[in-house]
């Protein structure tokens, strides 16, 4: 079995790259500033294109959940239209029942009106017979 110490250890890997010279001057200056040898700069340079990748990620997961956000918003916002809509036809039709409430009372009164004074009338024929 491999101990960590060789499974972790650098192993020599050849590449090249192709860099303008504004890059190459600034990655030299870089390296001479922070006194970082070329593993170092690579292994940076990985490191922080791995978490450029899991950047670009979270900004696509984020925006996935700003749509759905946005869509639940506008979801909510219909219900609460359809909502007011539901209310305004509730008063208008608690407003008409009142109104043919109040019709049937009128006549009601009406017909009791009609009734007593068409008792008194027949009372006043049977009496003159």
């Amino acid at each position: 079995m491999p101990k960590l110490k060789d499974i972790n250890a650098p192993k020599k890997i050849e590449c090249s790259f192709n860099l303008t010279p504004v890059a190459k001057n600034s990655l030299a200056s870089a390296a001479q500033e922070f006194k970082l040898t070329q593993s170092e700069i690579i292994e940076n340079l990985i490191m922080n294109f791995d978490n450029q990748k899991r950047l670009f990620s979270s900004i696509d997961y984020i925006e996935k959940r700003e749509k759905l956000f946005t869509e639940m918003v506008q979801k909510i916002q219909m219900g609460l239209d359809l909502n007011t809509e539901f209310n305004h036809a509730i008063r208008a039709n608690s407003n008409r029942h009142e109104e043919l409430y109040g019709i049937v009372e009128d006549h009601k009164k009406s017909f009791e009106t009609f009734k007593s004074s068409l008792v008194t009338y027949l009372e006043g024929k049977f009496n003159s017979l």
